[in-house]
């Protein structure tokens, strides 16, 4: 449901004293697209960036925080980071509704038949399924039921009329989703007409899969941000990783709202956000976002941005999204069954609301 949308900048927390790496051997080694930097304490950042996913994904490393680094650490470090980018292309090719040989896109030809998936397909439909059920329907996977009504890119296009909503309704909504188990294998059945989607938490296992990949005796921290969401670990070079998030009305892309720390006793921790600013297009003076609330066949309305920070990248990244469908007062549901989780939120009047635990996990260092 979400791609190049979500915004959470990353901010490389290395000293000023840090200047690239000048042996000429140690650069020349590296493969193409990979970059390290040294630190005057000794530390080395590796990083490298690549696309999947319709946005781009960049790793970084740091490596020294706790003990000396030796060129195995190194050549031990750039292999790590490419086995989790082969990872996240993996997942992209599994859960694209688009590669006709992956999961999704045949359990959307079966026409309400069968269809045996993927373990991984499977834990994301899971995880989707008991998110959809916790939040009534504001996440909800079947919001690619009315995708040909919001093909906004499209021009020249306007919104749907009320009874072309009404002709796709009954078969949206995640109910018409069963999953069946037998043994160690799983298939997924819909409804004839309905269509499923995993764009909004597809990115997040993706980085969440990644970050176990990378989680290592060698790495003393990493980040992986895919398109603005991430998942970070550890520590940076010199200091704990910084990270940033936008203003959902920030008249620049890389404005800032907050900048700070993540602080969490997960090992792991994703800080992914969800908003209406990337994909949406004006109608008569109306804003159309790409998130559907498949309750009304309608464009979600209940906040403009939601940022969710929690240990599971692939459920923080459905609960960030359903709350642009319940606002406010799906705040409730994250307090109640997922206490781990901090949120914020910017309301439709772009009033911002955080959770009680907020602060206490995202560590403010500078407030705009």
């Amino acid at each position: 449901m979400k791609y190049l949308y979500v915004l959470v900048f990353l901010l490389f927390s290395c000293s000023r004293t840090e200047h690239k790496q000048n042996s000429k051997e140690l650069t020349e080694s590296l493969p193409s697209g990979f970059s390290i930097v040294n630190s005057s304490s000794g530390t080395k950042k590796i990083s490298a960036s690549r696309e999947y996913m319709d946005t781009v994904f960049t790793i970084t490393v740091s490596l020294g925080v706790d003990k000396q680094i030796s060129g195995d650490d190194i050549s031990s470090a750039v292999n790590s980071i490419k086995s989790a980018f082969e990872e996240i292309r993996r997942i992209q090719s599994i859960m694209s509704s688009h590669n006709s040989s992956g999961d999704i896109f045949s359990i959307n030809e079966a026409h309400g038949k069968a269809v045996k998936i993927s373990k991984d397909t499977s834990n994301v439909i899971e995880t989707a399924i008991n998110v959809s059920s916790d939040t009534s329907g504001a996440f909800d996977i079947t919001w690619a039921t009315y995708r040909e009504l919001y093909r906004i890119k499209k021009s020249p296009w306007k919104p749907p009329s009320g009874g072309q909503i009404e002709k796709l309704k009954e078969y949206a909504g995640f109910r018409n989703i069963s999953l069946i188990k037998s043994g160690k294998e799983t298939q997924v059945k819909i409804g004839e007409k309905t269509k499923v989607d995993l764009g909004g938490i597809a990115k997040g296992y993706a980085l969440k899969k990644a970050g176990e990949i990378l989680t290592t005796d060698v790495i003393s921290g990493f980040i992986v941000n895919g398109g603005g969401d991430l998942v970070v670990s550890g520590k940076g070079p010199d200091r704990d990783w910084i990270v940033g998030i936008r203003h959902p009305r920030g008249k620049e892309r890389n404005s800032l709202y907050l900048t700070g720390s993540v602080s969490h006793p997960d090992s792991m921790v994703a800080v992914v956000t969800s908003g209406d600013y990337e994909r949406f297009v004006v109608y008569n003076g109306k804003r159309y976002n790409h998130i559907i609330n498949t309750a009304t066949g309608l464009p979600s309305d209940g906040a403009v941005s939601a940022t969710v920070i929690g240990k599971d990248a692939a459920l923080a990244d459905a609960l960030a999204t359903s709350l642009m469908v319940s606002g406010l007062k799906g705040t409730a549901v994250l307090k109640k069954k997922y206490p781990g989780y901090a949120w914020m939120i910017f309301d439709s009047n772009l009033k911002e609301h955080r959770s009680e635990n907020f602060n206490k996990i995202f560590k403010i260092h500078v407030e705009n």
